[in-house]
């Protein structure tokens, strides 16, 4: 198994559909959420949003753009990394409110009043790693990470450690996101026939999952696509086709489980490697994509929730 991704197991299946990761035990979780409480006491507080400004997303984007107003980067707290780290998780928590635009504008205007103090500098980007790009992070903001670390890594701040890894993780980021094309791929189907994404009979959607036969989350979370009806509607119909690649290296445990597989999807055994050529990024299985007739990204690392909300969105 690719040492680069784990299979999170069954126990945590429930959360997995709400969110990408979750605590531990309710006993952790309620240390997590009384540490939570802890923490935002002496986090810097969310600036006051003029009356005059009535929508949500333009409310949000006000926020993100003025939250750090009221720490000027020499002030002492920025040197207490409780504080700062309690600070930008409220931060990051409303980029997911926030529009693009306003997300790339006060990321950019940030970043660049903070250039000639390094060391301050330092930290939030690796704040900003820590939050936006942990797909288990309650404020994951894929797009947010984006902006910050092409902002970053432009900047010359960086020393070179930093610059080499940033760049690693943005082109993670960035590749087969929404809106670029999905990478192609080889992989051998059920009866033997080896074939390609780009290959396939074109399908109006293709809802692509990269899953492991060990991992119970990945069957669990199949089982829950093969039962929602709202779901299965347009499989069935043939509007969306259902690609399963077995990531694993087990052709026989492959074998095994694409038997039990409905036979209106198609399933297959990567050829490609596609983790370790990093072909396609992901810290989990099962990793879920949804892809347009063109094999355009539309959801990445989706759950079952975005999917389901996607297909009441253009059944509309």
């Amino acid at each position: 198994m690719n040492g680069k991704r784990l299979c999170m197991t069954s126990l945590l299946a429930a959360a997995l559909v709400v969110m990408p990761a979750c605590g531990n035990t309710k006993a952790g979780t309620a240390t997590a959420a009384d540490t939570a409480v802890a923490m935002a006491d002496k986090a810097l507080p969310l600036p006051e949003v003029p009356d005059s400004i009535f929508d949500p997303m333009d409310r949000a984007d006000y926020v993100i753009l003025h939250y750090w107003d009221a720490l000027p980067p020499d002030d002492a707290r920025m040197g207490d990394k409780d504080f700062l780290d309690a600070s930008f998780a409220r931060y990051a928590a409303q980029f997911q409110y926030a529009s693009d635009y306003g997300i790339s504008y006060a990321v950019t205007t940030l970043l660049q009043q903070m250039r000639n103090y390094p060391a301050a500098y330092k930290q939030l980007a690796e704040l900003a790693r820590k939050h936006f790009y942990r797909r288990g992070s309650e404020s994951f903001c894929e797009r947010a990470f984006i902006v910050w670390m092409k902002e970053a890594l432009g900047s010359g701040v960086l020393d070179d450690g930093d610059k080499q890894r940033y760049e690693y993780l943005l082109a993670a980021a960035e590749k087969n996101s929404p809106g670029r094309a999905a990478a192609d791929f080889r992989f051998t189907d059920r009866a033997g026939n080896v074939r390609s994404l780009y290959a396939l009979p074109k399908a109006q959607y293709t809802l692509l999952v990269f899953y492991d036969p060990d991992c119970d989350t990945c069957h669990d979370i199949i089982s829950r696509v093969r039962n929602d009806k709202q779901l299965m509607g347009p499989v069935n119909s043939g509007r969306v086709r259902v690609l399963l690649i077995d990531v694993a290296e087990d052709r026989e445990a492959f074998a095994a489980d694409a038997a039990t597989m409905p036979t209106r999807w198609t399933v297959g055994f990567d050829e490609s490697r596609v983790e370790d050529n990093d072909i396609y990024i992901f810290d989990t299985t099962p990793a879920i994509y949804l892809l347009d007739a063109g094999y355009k990204v539309l959801l990445k690392d989706a759950t079952i929730d975005e999917l389901a909300e996607y297909a009441q969105s253009v059944a509309r």
